[in-house]
C-alpha cells in the first residue's frame, strides 16, 4: 500500500462557516487570489464581452456555446474573457449535456467534509444553533481552495449540515433561541448559489428526520431547468406512522405528505441515526439493520420502494451504503485484524429491481477489501465510517483516541488504496453532522479553467 500522506501540516486550521453572505463562492475567492496575474494578461482585452460580442445577450451566447463540437473549444472560450467564463459557468450542466463527448473525468472531486462539535451534556435542540460548523479540506481541496478558507460574516443565523450530493449541500438553518419550524436551504459552496426552501412549521413541522438530495445528474430525463434542478426528500414520524415528503425546485413547493407503505413506524432513534443516503435510478437508499430503506425521489410525490426485510449476514449497524462497479447496492463495513490493524471492505450486494428497490439476490464475495496496516485500533468500535463519495470513490472515516494509537480523520481512495490523514491527533468522538463534500464535475471543470 502507498505510504500515508501528510500533505497538510499538523494542526492545520479548519474553516469556520456561518453561511452569510452566500453570494461569494469558493471559486470566486480563488479568482481574487489570481486576479493580479489575470489583469496583467487581460489589459488588452475587452473585460465586458470580447469586442464585437459585447452587445450579444447572455442567453444567445449560451445557445451558441451549446453548438460547439467538443469540450476543448468550450474550455478555450471560457478562458477568453470574464464574461464568457461566467456565461459558460452558469450554463455548465446544460452545455456538458449538449457535447457529443463527455468532459474528462476529474481525478479528485471530493474536497473535504463539514462537521460540528457535539454540545456538552443534554441541551435543547434550539441550543444547537450555537455550534460552529467547520469545513476540513483534503490535500487536493487545500491546493484548489488555498491554504485556508476565510470565515463568512455572521448574521445571527447558524447552520447544521444535513446531506450533500453533486456539488450541493443541504443545510438546516437555525436561529439561536428559536426552533419554531424546519428551515432548509440548498447551497453550492463552489459558486455561492443558495436556494432557501419554504419552512415547515406548525402541524407540518417534523421532529427527528432523515434527508436525501436528488440533482439533475441523477435523472435520465431532466426537466428544462436541469442546471439548477434539485429535489429534497425528508423522512420523519407522525404519531402513528412514518411520513415522506419532498420539495422540488421546479415547482417551488413541498409535495403532499405520503405514508410509509410497509413496515412499522420507525423509532425516533432510528430516524435520528439514519446515515448517509445514496441515490441510484432516482431512488434514495438509507442503511438500516440488515437491509436498507428505499424511497423513490424522482416522482412528484415520494414513495417507499420494496426492500428485503432482512439480508442474512448483512451488518446490523455502523455501516455505509455504496454502489458496486457491477451496479449493485453494497454494504461498506469495517474490520479489525488479529494484529491490531484496521480495514474496510464492500460486501453483501443487493441487485436493483427494474422499478426501483432491491431483490434478495446476494453476493458473498467482496468487491473490494483494503487492509490499513498503518492504523492501529484496540477496539472494534474505534473506527467510524462517516461518508462515501460515490463519484470519486473516496471514503471518509474517523478513529477515536480512546480506542486507537492513531486517532484522527482519514480519507481512503478505494481505487488506489492511498490513505490520507486530514486531521492529525484529534479525538473525533464529539464530531456530529459529518457531511462529505464532492463538487459537481461539470461546473468546476468549466469554472476552474478561467480562474
Amino acid at each position: 500500500m502507498p505510504p500515508l500522506r501528510r500533505d497538510r501540516p499538523r494542526g492545520a486550521a479548519t474553516a469556520r462557516l456561518a453561511l452569510a453572505p452566500y453570494h461569494k463562492g469558493w471559486l470566486s475567492r480563488r479568482r481574487r487570489r489570481q486576479r493580479g496575474r489575470t489583469n496583467r494578461r487581460a489589459r488588452n482585452d475587452d473585460r465586458d464581452g470580447n469586442g464585437a460580442f459585447s452587445a450579444v445577450p447572455d442567453n444567445v451566447l449560451a445557445n451558441v456555446f451549446t453548438r460547439f463540437p467538443d469540450a476543448a473549444d468550450l474550455v478555450r472560450c471560457a478562458a477568453t474573457c470574464r464574461r464568457w467564463s461566467r456565461v459558460i459557468t452558469d450554463a455548465a450542466v446544460l452545455l456538458c449535456r449538449s457535447l457529443p463527448l463527455p468532459l474528462p473525468v476529474l481525478p479528485r472531486l471530493a474536497l473535504g467534509f463539514f462537521y460540528q462539535e457535539a454540545a456538552a451534556g443534554k441541551r435543547k435542540r434550539s441550543a444547537a444553533a450555537g455550534q460552529t460548523c467547520r469545513f476540513v479540506p483534503t490535500a487536493a481541496g487545500a491546493r484548489l481552495l488555498g491554504p485556508s478558507l476565510s470565515p463568512f460574516v455572521e448574521d445571527g443565523e447558524y447552520s447544521r449540515p444535513v446531506t450533500s450530493r453533486n456539488g450541493r449541500v443541504v443545510l438546516e438553518l437555525r436561529r439561536e433561541g428559536h426552533a419554531d419550524g424546519l428551515k432548509l436551504c440548498v447551497w453550492n459552496p463552489m459558486t455561492g448559489d443558495v436556494a432557501t426552501l419554504p419552512p415547515l412549521h406548525g402541524d407540518d413541522k417534523p421532529g427527528a428526520y432523515a434527508c436525501a438530495l436528488l440533482t439533475a445528474d441523477d435523472l435520465d430525463d431532466p426537466p428544462p431547468s436541469s442546471p439548477t434542478f434539485f429535489r429534497v426528500v425528508v423522512v420523519y414520524n407522525r404519531r402513528t406512522y412514518t411520513a415522506l415528503r419532498s420539495y422540488s425546485s421546479d415547482t417551488g413547493r413541498w409535495s403532499a405528505e405520503a405514508r410509509r407503505s410497509s413496515g412499522p413506524k420507525m423509532s425516533s432513534y432510528t430516524l435520528h441515526n439514519l446515515r448517509q443516503s445514496v441515490v441510484h435510478g432516482g431512488v434514495a437508499y438509507w442503511p438500516l439493520a440488515h437491509t436498507a430503506f428505499a424511497v423513490r425521489a424522482d416522482t412528484p410525490e415520494p414513495e417507499e420502494m420494496p426492500m428485503p426485510p432482512a439480508v442474512p449476514k448483512a451488518p446490523p449497524h455502523d455501516h455505509l451504503l455504496g454502489i458496486s462497479p457491477d451496479g449493485k447496492l453494497s454494504f461498506i463495513v469495517t474490520s479489525r485484524y488479529f494484529d491490531g490493524s484496521a480495514g474496510v471492505s464492500s460486501c453483501y450486494h443487493l441487485a436493483f429491481g427494474s422499478n426501483g428497490g432491491c431483490t434478495r439476490e446476494q453476493v458473498s464475495v467482496c468487491t473490494w477489501r483494503v487492509r490499513l496496516h498503518e492504523l492501529r485500533v484496540h477496539r472494534s468500535d474505534a473506527m467510524n465510517l462517516r461518508w462515501f463519495c460515490e463519484r470519486s470513490g473516496l471514503l471518509f472515516f474517523t478513529i477515536d483516541a480512546k480506542g486507537s494509537s492513531t486517532p484522527g480523520a482519514y480519507v481512503l481512495n478505494i481505487a488506489t488504496k492511498e490513505l490520507e490523514k486530514v486531521a492529525d491527533d484529534i479525538d473525533c468522538r464529539s464530531w456530529t453532522n459529518f457531511v462529505g463534500y464532492e463538487m459537481d464535475q461539470a461546473s468546476y471543470y468549466l469554472s476552474s479553467v478561467a480562474c
